[in-house]
């Protein structure tokens, strides 16, 4: 006797449902402790907090950047200076930027 085609379908897929449930039934489970999940918290807890500290320094280092930079700007100004010097932040000094390089005569190929 031949069983249709989508009985045979069915079929397995009640073995393949009854297999995945045995299969999540048995697998292991891996619960914390009260203590275990408010140890991590506070860890949790503390990362945040740090990332929010790291952001805020972020914040003012960078306006601490921006500061700097506008008083180059009014140095510059304030000499008479062109707006396209350079300045040395570990020494403040001023300098006029590298020349470009000189560009080579293209050679003709043979």
């Amino acid at each position: 006797m031949r069983i249709p085609k989508c009985m045979a379908v069915f079929g397995t897929i009640c073995l393949l449902a009854s297999l995945a449930l045995r299969l999540h039934s048995e697998s292991k489970s891996y619960d914390l402790s009260e203590n275990q999940k408010l140890r991590l918290q506070v860890k949790q807890k503390d990362a945040q907090l740090a990332q929010m500290q790291l952001s805020i320094a972020q914040s003012g280092f960078q306006k601490t950047i921006d500061d700097f930079n506008a008083e180059v700007k009014a140095i510059e100004k304030e000499n008479s200076w062109p707006e396209t010097l350079q300045v040395n932040p570990q020494n403040l000094t001023f300098s006029e930027p590298p020349a470009p390089p000189k560009e080579k005569p293209e050679q003709k190929k043979p």
